[in-house]
């Protein structure tokens, strides 16, 4: 995916500010503070929200986009097998192939346990993994993620970050969280002052942080790039 000048705004407040970005295969990680726009960034790639300017080029061949906001609303009362069904026929999976990406979609996200199971009775990790299934079930060939580890526990969080690694197709995943990037082998952009500010893999801007002094805190480094223009003027 190609993102080239970019912009949206909410009446007066310019959220995004002509962003250019390139978004490859694998997993990216789109980290920024609160409230720099990573929420309307992936919603205007997800078509939820409309390119005021600019333009985004989709790859040739591509199956389409799953999508995930952050903190969904999943039905309680909905057991999860017949929640991720109906979320197949939601994005025109043909009837009498619900059944089998219904498998697909519990046996890549570990649900087998929880298929039976009303959504109310599941863990707030448990309901991330039911939501991303839903993203996931029509087989997309990116999948946008808005902050899927946020209010879920340590150990929540790590199992969420390695089921995402293990999904084997290309994901976009927003959070403010750095130490979702340390752990993850993952592509990078740092979102601030609505434009992405810094890019790489996790490893080369790791490797950056340390070339330039920080030590292991990246942290820092990251508070660097996020409001070092601020500080300066």
């Amino acid at each position: 995916m190609s993102i080239r000048g970019l912009s949206f705004h909410y009446r007066k407040a310019e959220v995004l500010c002509g962003l250019d970005w390139e978004i490859g295969s694998g997993v990216t990680v789109l980290l920024g503070p609160n409230g720099s726009g990573k929420s309307t960034l992936i919603k205007c790639l997800a078509g939820i929200l409309p390119v005021q300017e600019g333009v985004i080029t989709f790859a040739e061949g591509g199956s389409g986009i799953g999508y995930v906001p952050q903190n969904p609303s999943l039905p309680g009362l909905a057991r999860v097998r017949d929640l991720l069904s109906y979320a197949a026929w939601l994005s025109g999976v043909p009837r009498g192939e619900i059944p089998r990406r219904v498998d697909i979609a519990v046996e890549r996200l570990d649900l087998g346990a929880l298929q039976r199971r009303r959504v109310r009775s599941l863990s707030g990790g448990e309901r991330q993994r039911v939501a991303i299934g839903a993203g996931v079930i029509n087989d997309p060939s990116l999948l946008l993620l808005d902050e899927p580890t946020v209010g879920l526990d340590p150990s929540q969080r790590m199992r969420t970050r390695r089921m995402i690694a293990d999904l084997g197709t290309s994901v976009v995943m927003s959070t403010h969280l750095t130490e979702d990037i340390q752990a993850m082998e993952a592509q990078v952009a740092i979102l601030s002052e609505g434009r992405i500010q810094a890019s790489g893999s996790s490893r080369d801007l790791l490797a950056q942080q340390n070339s330039e002094g920080y030590g292991s805190s990246f942290e820092v480094f990251y508070e660097s790039i996020v409001f070092g223009k601020r500080d300066e003027s």
